[in-house]
C-alpha cells in the first residue's frame, strides 16, 4: 500500500525516503492529536495548541531565513556541515534569548492569560527553549537535505513527531495538564534538536561568522519567514483571541486530521531539493509542474477521505470537538492549495531565489489576516478555516506566476 501511494505519486529515490519518514510523522501526529484530546479536553488542548503556536511563530519568524540558508549553504557545499551546525546552534540560542523576552512582555501585560488560560506564568518561559530547540530540529532536516543525504533526511523527519508521542503518552499516564503537556513538549524538542544534530554531524564547529553568513545568506527570505510563519499559525492565536481556547481545540483536531496529508508534498518537496540540483536546469520547470499535478490530485482524494472519516475521530478525541467535522469541510480546500503551493515554491528555493518567498508570503499572509478578522467572529472555527483557503489559494497562485516567469 505504501508504496503504491509513493509510486502512484512519482515519490521515487529520495522522494520516498522523505515519503516514509514523513509517514512515520503522520502515524504519530494523528495518535499524538487524538490521545492529547482525550486527556486534556477542548479547552487543555486549544491552551496547548495556541502555545505551539506561538512557539512555531518564533522559531520561524526569527530565523531571518537562516533554514533556507543553511540548505542551500550545504547543498553548494560553500561550508563544512560541521561549521553550518555551529551556526545553526547559535542563531538558535538567539531565538531562544528573544523568545524569553517576548514572553516576559506577555507575562508583563498580562497577554499570556488571554493566549494561556489557567497555565502559570512560568510556563510562558518555556516558549524560550521550546523555540529554539524547534528551529535547531527542523533546520537539521533541511541540512539533511542539502546533503543529499535521504536516509538522515527520513530519520530527522521522524524525530520530533515521535519524540512529542512519547511526552504525551506519559503526561497522560501521570494524569497531567495543560502546562504539564508544555513541559513535556519542551523537553522532546530539546531532545529531538541533540538527537538530530548528531545526525546530521558528528562534529561541530561553533563560529560567530559561520553564524553571520547564515543570516546575510538567509537575508533575502527572512521577511517571507516571517509571513509564512504568521500565514500558517496567526488563524490560531486570532481564533484564542476572538473565540477562546474550546475553540482552537476542536479547529485543531480539523487540523491535524488534515495536515498529516502534507506528507506527499512535503516528500515530493523534500525529494526535488535533494534532486533538481544535479539536474539540468532546463528539466526544472517540467519536473515540478508534473509532480504539482500528481501530488494535488492525491492531496485531493485523501482529503476527500479524510472529511469522511472525521466523526470517528471526534469519537476517538472525546466529548467537545463535534463540530471537528464541518471545520474539517472547511479547510480541506486549503490543504490541497497548500500542497500545490508546497512543490511550485521548490524552483525559487533552489534557484537560490528566496525573494520571491517574502513577496508570496507576504501578501498571502495580507488576505489570511484580513479574512480571519472578518470570518471568525461570524463562524468561529468554520470562519478561520474558510479563510485560510483564502491565504492558501492566493498563494498558489502565486507560485504559478512565479515559475512561468523564470
Amino acid at each position: 500500500m505504501i508504496r503504491a501511494v509513493s509510486g502512484a505519486a512519482g515519490l521515487r529515490g529520495p522522494a520516498a525516503f522523505v515519503f516514509f519518514g514523513r509517514l512515520v510523522a503522520l502515524g504519530t501526529g494523528i495518535l499524538t492529536a487524538l490521545l492529547a484530546s482525550r486527556v486534556l479536553g477542548a479547552d487543555g488542548r486549544g491552551v496547548v495548541v495556541t502555545f505551539a503556536a506561538v512557539q512555531f511563530l518564533l522559531a520561524t519568524g526569527l530565523a531571518l531565513g537562516t533554514g533556507s540558508a543553511a540548505y542551500l549553504l550545504t547543498s553548494r557545499r560553500d561550508l563544512p556541515v560541521p561549521a553550518i551546525v555551529g551556526g545553526v546552534m547559535l542563531v538558535g540560542g538567539a531565538i531562544g534569548i528573544a523568545s524569553a523576552v517576548v514572553a516576559g512582555a506577555a507575562i508583563a501585560t498580562g497577554i499570556n492569560r488571554q493566549l494561556l488560560p489557567d497555565v502559570a506564568d512560568a510556563v510562558a518561559l518555556l516558549i524560550a527553549p521550546a523555540a529554539a530547540s524547534q528551529y535547531v530540529a527542523t533546520t537539521m532536516v533541511q541540512m539533511a537535505m542539502g546533503s543529499a543525504r535521504p536516509k538522515t533526511t527520513m530519520v530527522a523527519l521522524a524525530l520530533s513527531p515521535v519524540l512529542l508521542l512519547v511526552a504525551t503518552a506519559s503526561v497522560a499516564a501521570v494524569g497531567g495538564g495543560a502546562g504539564e503537556m508544555i513541559a513535556a513538549y519542551t523537553i522532546a524538542w530539546a531532545v529531538a534538536a541533540g538527537i538530530a544534530g548528531i545526525v546530521v554531524s558528528r562534529s561541530v564547529s561553533v563560529r560567530l561568522a559561520t553564524a553571520r553568513r547564515l543570516v546575510v545568506v538567509g537575508s533575502p527570505a527572512a521577511l517571507g519567514d516571517l509571513a509564512n510563519a504568521l500565514s500558517y499559525r496567526s488563524d490560531v492565536l486570532v481564533l484564542s483571541l476572538l473565540a477562546g481556547p474550546a475553540a482552537v481545540g476542536v479547529y485543531a483536531l480539523a487540523v491535524q486530521a488534515l495536515e498529516p496529508l502534507w506528507i506527499l508534498a512535503g516528500s515530493a518537496a523534500g525529494g526535488l531539493l535533494i534532486s533538481l540540483p544535479s539536474q539540468p536546469q532546463q528539466t526544472w520547470k517540467p519536473t515540478v509542474v508534473g509532480a504539482t499535478l500528481r501530488i494535488s490530485a492525491l492531496t485531493l482524494v485523501g482529503a476527500i477521505a479524510v472529511v469522511a472519516l472525521m466523526p470517528i475521530m471526534v469519537t476517538a478525541a472525546g466529548p467537545g470537538f463535534e463540530a471537528a467535522p464541518i471545520v474539517a469541510l472547511a479547510i480541506a480546500p486549503a490543504i490541497v492549495l497548500l500542497a500545490a503551493s508546497k512543490t511550485l515554491s521548490v524552483v525559487q528555493l533552489v534557484s537560490g531565489r528566496l525573494g520571491w518567498s517574502t513577496l508570496i508570503s507576504g501578501a498571502s499572509l495580507a488576505l489570511n489576516l484580513a479574512a480571519n478578522v472578518a470570518l471568525i467572529p461570524l463562524l468561529g472555527a468554520v470562519g478561520a478555516g474558510l479563510a485560510s483557503v483564502v491565504s492558501y489559494g492566493s498563494s498558489a497562485a502565486l507560485w504559478t506566476w512565479a515559475l512561468r516567469r523564470r
